[in-house]
């Protein structure tokens, strides 16, 4: 990830969950992301993120993902957001976040971000999954 924060955005109502094992990775995301008026909920594995996920909690407008994560993958993770979506009729837009060079079934995922990315790519990304959400395709 590349780029710098700069000015603070209108995002303020809107929430995003970023769940990335690498503490680095996680403190830059947030840390930009809430400079850029999201509010910021992050979290280090998979199975933290599948827990706040059944305890019904108010939706994430979007959710920042690692797809390696301990405890549970974020593909894992993204199977059990669309179920509890499909329970709730709502859809909540994914991102991937990976280093590897090709990723199989990446299209269950609304976006796919290749770490290193540029920040100024990323509010747009999630402001665009949002606002246009897909129904990604299944495997």
């Amino acid at each position: 990830m590349t780029g710098t924060a700069g000015d603070s955005g209108h995002n303020n109502a809107l929430s995003i969950l970023v769940v990335d094992d690498n503490p680095d990775v996680r403190t830059v995301l947030a840390r930009f992301l809430t400079q850029k008026g999201f509010r910021v909920t992050a979290l280090a594995d998979g199975l933290a993120a599948a827990k706040l996920f059944d305890a019904a909690l108010p939706a994430f407008d979007a959710v920042l993902m690692d797809i390696q994560l301990p405890g549970m993958s974020g593909r894992d993770v993204l199977h059990q957001i669309r179920a509890q979506d499909h329970l709730a009729k709502r859809h909540t837009p994914v991102l991937a976040l990976t280093g590897a060079a090709h990723l199989d079934g990446d299209r269950e995922f609304d976006a796919l971000l290749r770490k290193p990315f540029p920040f100024e790519s990323l509010v747009p990304r999630i402001l665009n999954a949002i606002e246009q959400p897909t129904q990604p395709k299944p495997k």
